[in-house]
Parts: structure tokens; C-alpha cells; sequence
């Protein structure tokens, strides 16, 4: 995927505009284990240093889930590194052998 492609990925899930902040639903699904952390907030926001697309989960909303550092996650994503896909109402995109979902 291109990164132009993963930018309007993030952009179409927001409704177009170059900002949105809010709780949502995180689905984390690695092999066999899927983990909700349920009420977290995100945001995403257009870096126009960098020309991309970021993505910030603040994991530590849901304590009742694993440290997202022990599952080797991060809390910032963004367009040029992550191949970003919107289908279904769904922000998906991969961090190492996780996949994450976000429903917006």
C-alpha cells in the first residue's frame, strides 16, 4: 500500500477532516488472543512537518487489559510507516504480528 493510500485510509475514517479526538474501541487480535480495550481515547491528526497522518491510542484508559509496551505496541502511529486500511467503519492497520481495529 502506498503511503498516499494509507493517509486517505486515516482521513476517510475521520470524515474527512484533518483532526478527530474521542474514545472509541480498540481491538488488538494476535493469533488466538484478542484483547478489547474498551474506552480509550484516540486521536488523529494531520503532522504537516511530516506530511502524515498520526494516530495516538492512549492504551492506559483500559487498566483492566495488559501493559500495550508487554504486547509490543506503541501509542503513536502514523501514514508513512503503518499501511493504514478503512473498510467496514474500521481503521486496521498491523504493528508487528498484532493487528488493530479501531471502530469509528
Amino acid at each position: 500500500m502506498s503511503r498516499d493510500r494509507s493517509f486517505a485510509a486515516v482521513k476517510k475514517a475521520i470524515g474527512g477532516g484533518s483532526s478527530f479526538s474521542g474514545k472509541r474501541n480498540v481491538l488488538v487480535s494476535m493469533g488466538e488472543r484478542s484483547f478489547l480495550y474498551k474506552d480509550v481515547f484516540v486521536s488523529a491528526t494531520y503532522n504537516i512537518a511530516y506530511m502524515q497522518m498520526d494516530i495516538d491510542v492512549v492504551w492506559e484508559d483500559d487498566s483492566s487489559q495488559p501493559d500495550y509496551r508487554t504486547l509490543g505496541l506503541h501509542g503513536r502511529y502514523n501514514s508513512h510507516f503503518q499501511e493504514f486500511q478503512y473498510d467496514d467503519g474500521y481503521l486496521r492497520w498491523n504493528d508487528g504480528t498484532a493487528s488493530i481495529s479501531i471502530l469509528f
